[in-house]
């Protein structure tokens, strides 16, 4: 193949098993994929939020007791 764009490919094989066929994964879920990817990011903006709370409050504590 001398050049193509990723709309050309419908069917690829790797060492003899068909990974995706008309265009559509067949190794994996991709719903499940991205639902696990979603929910991680969730999870991360929590804890990040969460953190920032704790940071704020250190630090408002901090300088109320250094005043």
């Amino acid at each position: 193949v001398y050049s193509c764009h990723a709309s050309d490919v419908e069917t690829v094989i790797v060492d003899g098993n068909i990974v995706v066929e008309n265009r559509k994964c067949t190794t994996m879920d991709e719903t499940k994929v991205c639902t696990d990817a979603q929910n991680t990011i969730d999870r991360l903006i929590y804890r990040t939020k969460k953190n920032i709370k704790v940071l704020k409050r250190k630090k408002n504590k901090y300088y109320n007791n250094a005043a």
